[in-house]
């Protein structure tokens, strides 16, 4: 069986490598997954929203805002603290904070008059993601992953969470949406947690990079795998995380010897697009998710 694994994607090496494990052979195919619908559906904000809507998965309320006009009265109007986005996605998109007509103002100009999604800007308590494979017969689901955010870009992630009832909640979300959009592969679905209630921020219908930390060894099957085997239909094993495990995002820079050596893996992307803020990642691991979060913590001084 011969499948198609794009030479200048990021995850081509490790897409190979799970190949060659499955004995594949990897060439060209006109077979694609996720279908178009969905990532469609992906790239629009509001698409997002509808489909959280309709299967009355809680979602933040928002408003689609298409003109200048409209803009400058619905922040006259309302009280609270707002940020806004634009309503189709691009990479690195930034989250405008809206505090007076002034910011509304700016928020325009930045976007280039661009439709906004508009949403109140609540202080959850942290957020976090869920990655699933399906394929024709079986949904599978990670451990939650914990994550944080640098200016809007995915700096940590940590699994598992280890928190049954969030990872319960999510896993009924999960399969409600990846039975709507009938997703074959990998999906991730990202959270917001307030007061151990989840908030769907938004969805991922690929690999992301959230998974990158399911290459480590304390993962028992990656992310990557398990696409292979979602897209040809083969058995989805259950994926588990035997040990705490963080990966941690390159932004703008690479890191210091020091944090390489105490690493578990350190990767260096290749064929970067011009754009991209993401130079690699390394990983770490611990005897509890604690103790990693602390050597993150202790270690960020060796980051250039």
């Amino acid at each position: 069986m011969k499948i198609n694994i794009p030479e200048t994607a990021v995850a081509a090496q490790f897409l190979t490598e799970a190949a060659a494990r499955l004995g594949l052979e990897c060439a060209t195919s006109d077979k694609t997954a996720p279908q178009a619908s969905t990532v469609t559906a992906a790239l629009s904000r509001e698409e997002e929203k509808k489909h959280f809507i309709d299967l009355d998965i809680p979602t933040l309320p928002y408003l689609l805002i298409e003109t200048q006009e409209q803009f400058h009265k619905f922040i006259e109007e309302t009280e609270v603290e707002l940020f806004a986005r634009p309503l189709n996605k691009h990479s690195y998109d930034t989250n405008l904070v809206l505090q007076n007509a002034e910011d509304a103002e700016q928020a325009w100009e930045d976007y280039q008059g661009q439709p906004l999604i508009i949403e109140n800007n609540v202080a959850f308590d942290f957020t976090t993601t869920l990655i699933a494979a399906r394929n024709k017969q079986q949904t599978v689901f990670y451990p939650l992953v914990y994550t944080v955010y640098a200016d809007q870009v995915l700096h940590t992630c940590i699994a598992p969470l280890g928190d049954t009832a969030l990872q319960e909640q999510a896993e009924t979300y999960g399969k409600l949406l990846l039975e709507k959009l009938n997703h074959i592969g990998v999906f991730t679905l990202r959270f917001a947690v307030k007061d151990d209630k989840l908030y769907a921020l938004g969805f991922t219908p690929s690999l992301d990079n959230v998974g990158y930390l399911t290459l480590e060894p304390f993962c028992s099957v990656s992310q990557f795998e398990l696409q292979l085997r979602a897209v040809l239909n083969l058995p989805l094993p259950t994926p588990e995380i035997t040990k705490p495990t963080t990966s941690i995002n390159l932004i703008d820079a690479l890191p210091d010897e020091t944090i390489i050596k105490e690493s578990l893996h350190y990767y260096r992307y290749s064929n970067l697009p011009e754009t991209s803020k993401i130079l690699g990642h390394l990983a770490l691991s611990g005897e509890s998710f604690d103790e990693v979060k602390e050597k993150i913590d202790r270690l960020q001084a060796y980051f250039k």
